[in-house]
């Protein structure tokens, strides 16, 4: 497959076929974009990259700017496929820009976008991700569900805020290999997801004073 920087800024092969890439992203949104990154690691899995996307026009400039934002989603959602990260990958796009997506009462910075694991069927959610605790083994990192698989722990998400959580990584059936594994986080009005972060967060936090564990960020 096409390596990831091949993906993101194309090249003569890929602009024959007519493959989608930040530059032509660019031209339909009407915006300037810049992918920012060390040239050495672009290709690693997890090298860090900052794109930078600048309006053209200030008349339509939050118009372009969302267009933009979802169209580069889809870009990196296309290369990543059904890896685990897409929850993480959606919600940090949606971070990294204001907008009505990003409500600032929220107490768990909550996100406005939809959600990947119920393949887009019912809109946009609230959203939201937390880290898991995790202890070293061997040289790597094993983390833990910390109970909030229970069934005590669901029911509270469940019906005191009416929301569901999903935990994403190899030892929760849901492989990742783009991001550390992670909590996400997904509720139909700010408030329950601001209620269900609050329950996660108190969950895990007890498991951790019991545990020799860390939390991964």
């Amino acid at each position: 497959c096409a390596s990831f920087a091949v993906h993101l800024i194309g090249s003569k092969r890929f602009d024959e076929r007519g493959q989608r890439t930040v530059k032509s992203i660019g031209r339909e949104t009407n915006c300037g974009i810049r992918v920012n990154s060390n040239h050495r690691e672009i290709n690693h899995p997890l090298a860090p990259i900052v794109i930078t996307v600048d309006a053209f026009t200030r008349k339509s400039a939050l118009r372009d700017l969302t267009y933009a934002r979802l169209k580069l989603q889809e870009l990196l959602l296309d290369y990543i496929g059904n890896d685990g990260s897409r929850g993480r990958l959606i919600y940090e796009v949606a971070l990294s820009c204001w907008g009505g997506h990003r409500p600032k009462s929220s107490t768990c910075n909550a996100v406005s976008a939809r959600d990947p694991f119920d393949g887009d069927r019912w809109g946009n959610k609230f959203m939201t991700i937390l880290a898991l605790p995790y202890h070293s083994s061997g040289g790597r990192k094993v983390y833990h569900d910390a109970k909030l698989l229970t069934a005590h722990a669901l029911a509270r998400i469940r019906n005191e805020a009416k929301s569901y959580i999903k935990l994403v990584g190899d030892e929760f059936r849901v492989p990742v290999k783009f991001c550390e594994p992670y909590v996400f986080v997904v509720a139909s009005s700010l408030k329950d997801i601001d209620k269900a972060a609050e329950i996660v967060r108190e969950v895990i936090d007890k498991h951790v004073q019991l545990c020799s564990c860390k939390l991964s960020w």
